[in-house]
């Protein structure tokens, strides 16, 4: 008994008052709103040195209440969430709004564990898509997704294997929009060809939409709707494109969708082609995402008053 006392007390003492933060449950909520919330807060805990306790509303830095929409109330320290536009990413990424971290969901440990100074807690930060895989000991590295390698995900693996000045990383932070292409192109390419552009921004918030100008690929004796003879894939979208097929560019606009702030393409050349072909002209462009969280500061008390009597009404007809 008296081992798990002191143990208790070590805790105590090792937890610092900034780093537990007591929250507020409204008695009005549903069940679904309070889960959501509480799963975030529990992954929260294992990846960082925060920890979060139940404490009444006076006493609360964050109280969560159902509302008409998915939003924070920074006056008055209020998650405001709904069944209707709230998942996982959005609760999550409310909470570290709440936190002081305005970030996308796959950034938001990372900051909270350097801005409470978490040590002990993984403070890598992975870059161009990559993920941190957490080891049992408590150590972390990122794991990068295909054609990426490095501490951070920041070396493309087959760039020495390169066989044209263009390829490499795309930089689209400033430009916003550009083109990229073979430094041959309008010209013929080279028989044997491998090229890989990460097209990428600094910015979490937003992703990068492309389209395919001019495919250029080898389609020589290619049946519709199957393969070109070179090899063009696409990563990082939502279907993640494995191979892109031939298609009469006259007649339908290859368009694609990063689900991040990275867009990774690759052309691998047909070194046996009879003909000449230019290789793909992709133009992008980046974009900004909403995700669906609003943000009510103090300057703004008639959204919040709104917020305030919205909840008030569901309460009422929950009951009437």
């Amino acid at each position: 008994m008296l081992r798990i006392v002191s143990s208790l007390l070590l805790l105590t003492a090792f937890v610092s008052a900034n780093s537990v933060i007591p929250y507020f449950l409204h008695t009005d909520n549903e069940a679904t709103v309070n889960e959501c919330v509480e799963k975030v807060l529990e992954d929260l805990m294992q990846s960082t040195c925060l920890f979060f306790r139940q404490s009444s509303q006076e006493e609360a830095r964050i109280t969560i209440l159902q509302s008409t929409n998915c939003a924070w109330q920074q006056d008055n320290n209020t998650v405001h969430l709904n069944e209707e536009c709230m998942n996982e990413d959005v609760c999550f990424e409310i909470v570290g709004r709440a936190l002081e971290v305005n970030q996308p969901r796959a950034h938001i440990v990372r900051h909270l564990n350097v801005n409470h100074n978490c040590t002990e807690k993984c403070l890598t930060e992975c870059l161009h898509g990559g993920q941190i895989d957490e080891a049992a000991d408590g150590s972390c590295s990122c794991k990068c997704p295909y054609g990426l390698k490095g501490e951070r995900c920041e070396i493309l693996d087959k760039q020495n294997v390169f066989t044209d000045t263009s390829c490499g990383i795309v930089d689209a932070s400033k430009t916003e929009s550009g083109q990229v292409s073979l430094s041959t192109y309008p010209e013929g390419r080279p028989k044997s060809t491998f090229c890989q552009w990460l097209i990428t921004t600094s910015d979490p918030w937003s992703v990068i939409d492309a389209e395919v100008e001019k495919l250029g690929l080898d389609n020589i004796d290619v049946s519709p709707g199957m393969p070109c003879n070179d090899i063009m894939t696409v990563h990082g979208t939502e279907n993640n494109e494995k191979q892109i097929n031939c298609v009469d560019h006259n007649n339908q606009t290859l368009k694609f969708h990063s689900t991040g702030n990275t867009l990774f393409i690759e052309l691998r050349s047909n070194p046996f082609s009879e003909n000449t072909f230019t290789g793909p002209l992709i133009t992008y462009r980046t974009r900004k995402v909403q995700t669906g969280v609003r943000t009510y500061s103090e300057g703004m008390s008639a959204s919040s008053s709104t917020l305030i009597i919205s909840s008030m009404l569901m309460v009422l007809f929950k009951y009437f």
